[in-house]
């Protein structure tokens, strides 16, 4: 069994390869704030099924009840962010005291992370689950003049 020795050609491609990979995992991050890439059509018999799909959805359930408490987009997508990994009964519970706090994303937006884990503490994944929803506040804000 031969072992390459520093300096050789072995270790040298092995080094060069690693190098790649490591720059090619640099390039590759794409940051959170960057637009979406657009995707290419579907092809054809793949938009022909989808649209069968939803056409066959909107047949049986033409209504969905939607199980979140919420009064307008602002409270729903607040609500849909806690729900992860939570039951929307618990959702329910603790968003009538967020939203009394805090009834618009400005609002949220303004509020320290503290206060805000302080009304959800009681949600699964709280505090990471507070940065993100004051972050979506902050975006609505920011993006879209708080609508």
């Amino acid at each position: 069994m031969s072992r390459s020795k520093p300096g050789s050609n072995t270790t040298t491609a092995m080094t060069k390869t690693k190098a790649k990979q490591s720059k090619a995992t640099k390039t590759t991050t794409v940051s959170a704030s960057a637009a979406p890439a657009s995707l290419p059509p579907p092809p054809p018999a793949l938009l022909s099924k989808a649209q069968a799909i939803h056409r066959l959805l909107d047949q049986l359930y033409p209504n969905p009840p939607i199980p979140l408490d919420h009064f307008d987009n602002y409270s729903l997508l607040i609500a849909v962010i806690l729900s992860a990994q939570t039951t929307d009964g618990k959702v329910n519970e603790v968003t009538p005291g967020l939203f009394k706090v805090a009834p618009t994303p400005a609002h949220l937006a303004a509020l320290p992370h503290a206060t805000v884990l302080s009304l959800i503490r009681s949600v699964g994944l709280a505090p990471g689950k507070a940065k993100n929803i004051i972050g979506a506040a902050k975006m609505l804000v920011d993006t879209f003049g708080g609508q």
